[in-house]
């Protein structure tokens, strides 16, 4: 299952982790979420963005952007140094967020944030989510399922489980 979350590829491809900054230039997940947002069409940026529910009162990140045909995009850059921890942390983020949001109270939630930030984009979302992207950089480029540590990999494979019996589509893109 991870192997294939990995093989399915969005439609779209994300812009270099470097191309919207300056060299020397401090560049945080926030920064490179506001760029593809203003700068490919289609994106909306939803980071910092949370939903609150009785369940999740302190609110929930169900995406850091939403995907031009409506998927939640979580985004993350990691190094060789920072181990499993903030793999693990996105693939239990994007748990969170698939499993809340098939509540229809909790998408409603969600839809009204996004109309919030774009409008037009928020009538078109349908029902419920309907695909997960994670979107992970990685500074020295090389990400494949075989590189994942363990626990990374148990749980993008749990992901993978709940998703699948959710309905709900997973995939994995490589941000150069």
């Amino acid at each position: 299952m991870v192997d294939a979350a990995f093989a399915d590829r969005p439609e779209w491809d994300l812009p270099a982790w470097a191309e919207g900054h300056r060299p020397g230039e401090r560049w945080e997940e926030q920064d490179y979420n506001r760029y593809v947002a203003d700068r490919v069409e289609g994106f909306v940026c939803l980071d910092r963005k949370l939903v609150r529910t009785p369940a999740h009162r302190r609110g929930f990140e169900a995406c850091d952007l939403l995907g031009p045909d409506g998927e939640l995009v979580h985004v993350k850059k990691i190094s060789r140094r920072t181990g499993s921890g903030p793999l693990s942390h996105l693939f239990a983020q994007g748990i969170v967020a698939v499993d809340s949001l098939t509540d229809r109270e909790t998408w409603h939630q969600f839809v009204d944030l996004v109309r919030e930030q774009h409008p037009a984009r928020a009538d078109g979302l349908g029902d419920r989510p309907h695909t997960l992207v994670f979107a992970i950089h990685r500074s020295n480029g090389l990400l494949t399922p075989d590189r994942l540590f363990t626990f990374a990999r148990s749980e993008l494979a749990s992901a993978a489980v709940l998703f699948q019996r959710l309905g709900v589509r997973l995939q994995v893109c490589v941000i150069p």
